[in-house]
């Protein structure tokens, strides 16, 4: 199915435009769409979903994992909301209200992204270059049809294969979460370098603040080596929402 018929069953389906054999709605051009559905819709925007192929995304089944099922509510979030999505996924596929896009690409020939160490090539490598390069293939046909392209795969083809696409590209990497004690590791690995330029802070007591936008870190750093850490569930985000929030009484 191609970008235009897939613009006109929307527009069909959500703004009841004709497209009658001959008919202005039926020939025009895509960048004269949103006239057709008048000022009030020129806010919508055309994304094109670009799924991991490791899996179908079918909501009639149990999903994969949470990369799977967030791309399912995502896509479905965005369409009720009056935006033209477009969601590309394995053969097989299944999310109502959105408009799928099956370019044959088969799932049994990909396995799911390792997130350990590796070296080397895998083995599904060339099947998944295949199957991004036919994603690449419909956006440089049909990049009339979209405003942005939004991509879940964690796989190295995705990002390759959409390297200067002519569409801007949102690449979403949908990582397993980490606990505090991984991120508090991380966090000493980050400043390490700035403590061994300075020996006089790496012998004290140093105290090292990370604010993020919903938690703040907290390293307690002598000799080299992390005497105390600790989580707090305070940062610039969850500020500024207590801020803002009402309270009792206000309107």
């Amino acid at each position: 199915m191609d970008g235009r018929h897939l613009w006109r069953r929307r527009l069909l389906h959500e703004f009841k435009v004709p497209f009658e054999h001959g008919s202005a709605a039926a020939t025009m051009a895509s960048s004269d769409l949103p006239r057709a559905i008048g000022a009030r819709r020129l806010s919508l925007v055309r994304i094109l979903e670009v799924a991991p192929f490791a899996a179908p995304i079918d909501e009639q089944r149990t999903e994969l994992g949470g990369a799977q099922i967030i791309l399912q509510d995502l896509s479905r979030g965005l369409a009720a909301r009056g935006h033209i999505v477009t969601l590309v996924a394995a053969r097989g596929s299944h999310v109502d209200g959105v408009e799928l896009l099956d370019l044959g690409i088969d799932s049994a020939r990909m396995q799911r992204a390792d997130l350990g160490l590796t070296t080397g090539e895998r083995s599904d490598e060339p099947a998944e270059r295949e199957a991004f390069a036919k994603v690449r293939a419909w956006v440089d046909a049909n990049a009339s049809e979209i405003d942005v392209i939004h991509a879940h795969a964690y796989d190295a083809p995705a990002f390759a294969s959409l390297v200067g696409a002519p569409r801007p590209v949102a690449h979403t990497l949908h990582l397993p979460p980490l606990d505090e004690a991984e991120v508090n590791r991380i966090t000493f690995l980050g400043i390490k370098p700035y403590l061994n330029a300075e020996p006089a802070l790496a012998s004290a007591k140093t105290l090292v603040v990370e604010v993020g936008g919903g938690s703040t870190e907290v390293l307690l750093v002598q000799n080299h080596q992390v005497a105390y850490s600790h989580t707090y569930r305070l940062g610039s985000l969850r500020l500024r929402e207590m801020r803002h929030r009402p309270r009792p009484g206000q309107p």
